[in-house]
């Protein structure tokens, strides 16, 4: 009987610990929904460097600037945004090919689920040979596409990847916590990728470049917060296990590697009870190995939010269903 009474003032006591946590470190807007505009800058470059008879040559493929404004709204773990491409690039030849971004999630206590979408056709090809000559051609004939889903879970619930990242929350404490991240991403390349005189292949023709990788990243999050303003980043380091499939001259071959692989988010701004402001960036630095080809997709994404947050007691009432 008195084991029955210790654990029933325990589950009390473990509750109220719980409670008081939210107030100390994390304003929960259970009754509050935040609709913002928002402006974002994303893009990605390729590398390949290769050993030739002669040395190390360098090929990367960058992919144009995709600018876009929209508008967003999120309530408790849900949230959607709606962009529109602006109609300008920092590439000309480029400015009429398609592109499209995306990256958004849904988090549920300590996890956070994170999707990542990217397609961009036409880039821009740059190689710069041993002797340091550097050449420039658009390629609107190749095609770059990224899709990728990632689990993260934080070991604190003192640090908010809401209040942080997506200002629904707010972080009213400066908190630290480590963090365990699996994902599984997908790469596709194609367009013709010359190779000449490369010690893998002898004039090589590369048509097609798709690669599949598991992700395994520990790392930390942090934010200090000095009243209504703070500062946030998030970091992963750890290693990805890559299966390459290339396609020589029409002919599949498969590669099987581990590599290092990191990716990082920082972000500063204003978040009160009522309005928000953020200024965010994300880094993604994926590598992988094909014999003596390294290739590297390292993607960058820049956003500016503005929010206000609304009283609704109607969607109050659902946040515990959420």
């Amino acid at each position: 009987m008195s084991r029955v009474v210790f654990l029933f003032f325990f589950i009390i006591l473990l509750q109220n610990s719980f409670a008081q946590f939210d107030t100390n470190y994390v304003f929960m807007t259970r009754s509050k929904f935040v609709v913002y505009p928002l402006y974002e800058l994303s893009y990605s470059k390729i590398n390949y460097d290769y050993k030739t008879n002669s040395g190390i040559t360098n090929v990367s493929y960058a992919t144009r600037n995709y600018n876009s404004i929209g508008i967003g709204a999120s309530f408790y773990r849900l949230g959607f945004s709606l962009s529109y491409q602006l109609p300008f690039s920092d590439i000309d030849s480029l400015e009429n090919q398609s592109a499209f971004s995306f990256r958004g999630g849904y988090s549920y206590k300590r996890f956070y689920g994170d999707l990542r979408l990217r397609r961009y056709k036409g880039l821009e090809q740059k190689i710069i040979d041993v002797d340091g000559v550097e050449s420039v051609k658009i390629r609107k004939d190749m095609l770059f596409s990224q899709i990728g889903v990632n689990i993260i879970y934080f070991t604190s619930s003192k640090y908010s990847f809401d209040a942080n990242f997506k200002n629904y929350n707010q972080q009213i404490k400066s908190a630290f916590t480590f963090v365990a991240s699996a994902g599984y991403n997908i790469y596709n390349l194609d367009g013709n990728i010359t190779v000449p005189k490369s010690t893998m292949v002898l004039n090589s023709i590369i048509t097609r470049v798709n690669q599949n990788s598991i992700r395994l990243l520990p790392g930390f999050a942090f934010s200090v917060v000095y009243k209504d303003f703070y500062m946030s980043i998030f970091g992963l380091f750890g290693v990805s296990f890559n299966k390459s499939r290339v396609e020589f001259n029409n002919t599949n071959s498969i590669y099987y590697n581990f590599t290092p692989d990191f990716e990082y988010i920082a972000t500063i701004g204003y978040n009160s009870k009522d309005f928000f402001v953020s200024l965010n960036y994300s880094f993604e630095n994926d590598y992988a190995k094909i014999k003596n080809l390294y290739v590297g997709t390292r993607n960058n994404t820049l956003s500016i939010k503005i929010g206000k947050k609304i009283n609704s007691k109607y969607l109050g009432k659902l946040a515990k269903y959420l």
